[in-house]
């Protein structure tokens, strides 16, 4: 009876340990998926920081465009002074 009982013993423990082992196995397996989401979120942050230093540059070029016009607007509006006043 008493081999019996320790077999039983063993078996619980072993079955436990059992548990343990596939809880370990789990947790590393989660840990694995964490770590592909982290490296794809750190290629979309690389693709997004790209797109974003391509539309500041844009961004630059239209204001330096848009003052460039006013700079324009502002000669076209002194020779139009200056052609009036010698029209009269």
């Amino acid at each position: 009876m008493s081999n019996k009982v320790v077999q039983k013993a063993e078996k619980l423990v072993n079955g436990a340990v059992g548990v343990f082992a596939d809880a370990i196995a789990q947790v590393e397996k989660a840990n694995e998926l964490l770590t592909e989401a982290v490296e794809a979120d750190n290629k979309r942050l690389e693709q997004i920081e790209i797109e974003y230093k391509k539309l500041n540059a844009e961004k630059d070029k239209i204001v330096e465009d848009k003052n460039d016009k006013y700079l324009q607007m502002e000669g076209n509006k002194e020779l139009i002074e200056k052609l009036a006043h010698f029209s009269k």
